[in-house]
């Protein structure tokens, strides 16, 4: 740490931005070194295929719904699908 502080030399006369992002700068390469760059984990194994396609049927269905003015016919088939949307998730 101390050494990535030294190449980042920070002088009096820089403005508090200027500093600031120095320090940062110098932060994350140390902690970078030090530990890595962490890998993302995929956590949602239980959003399969289906419940994919059926939060798709109620997005369509939604903008169906605002497309026509919020017609009584329309948001009925908005609020099924998002109750079987619900269940089904």
């Amino acid at each position: 740490m101390k050494e990535h502080l030294q190449a980042f030399a920070i002088n009096p006369d820089d403005s508090l931005d200027s500093r600031w992002n120095k320090i940062t700068g110098a932060i994350h390469k140390t902690a970078k070194e030090t530990f890595g760059k962490a890998s993302k984990k995929q956590q949602n194994d239980w959003f399969d295929k289906e419940c994919r396609e059926v939060t798709e049927i109620k997005s369509k269905a939604y903008v169906n719904m605002q497309q026509r003015n919020y017609t009584r016919a329309s948001t009925d088939k908005y609020r099924e699908a998002r109750r079987k949307e619900k269940t089904d998730t």
